[in-house]
């Protein structure tokens, strides 16, 4: 930067640097408000919030800008995998799911091939919290629906730690 009667001159690389930095904020905005619709269609769908409730969230969802986006996710509690989530998980897994998934496989007959390893939940697009999180709340073929019996705490606990151990292959 040089200064020249009165006037800032800012230098090309300067100037590059601070158009990269408004273009990566500008993508952080836009995934942050993303993430903020995610969140709002998981809590709509969990709660099962009747359709007359639920349009002025979408409306506010798609006027949100980015730092109120973020401010939301926050008070929504956006899932983490930390490890308090990740001991929670675990005791979640222990206590319902580990009679069918002990140590990440299936244990019912004629579903031996939906285990909790990363090629299989690969394989069958359940490799993502978001998948994880609406096979427990759903249930599919043997597998009952949870979304009655856990918290959304102890739903996206459990997801973060089947993540967690399907990634590092912990199985």
């Amino acid at each position: 930067m040089i200064e020249v009667g009165g006037l800032l001159l800012l230098s090309r690389h300067a100037v590059e640097t601070a158009t990269a930095v408004a273009a990566a904020v500008a993508e952080l905005e836009r995934l942050a408000h993303v993430q903020l619709l995610l969140l709002l269609h998981l809590w709509q769908t969990r709660t099962h919030t009747p359709a007359v409730v639920q349009q002025p969230w979408r409306q506010a969802a798609a006027s949100l800008g980015a730092a109120a986006a973020a401010a939301a996710m926050l008070v929504l509690g956006a899932p983490s995998a930390g490890a308090a989530d990740l001991r929670l998980g675990a005791e979640v897994f222990e206590n319902n799911c580990a009679v069918c998934h002990a140590g990440g496989l299936n244990n019912i007959a004629g579903e031996e091939k939906h285990t909790l390893k990363r090629d299989a939940l690969e394989k069958y697009g359940l490799f993502s919290p978001e998948a994880i999180i609406s096979q427990v709340n759903n249930g599919k073929d043997a597998m009952p629906p949870f979304r009655d019996m856990l918290t959304l705490q102890e739903i996206e606990a459990v997801a973060a730690f089947v993540l967690d151990q399907a990634a590092g292959n912990k199985w």
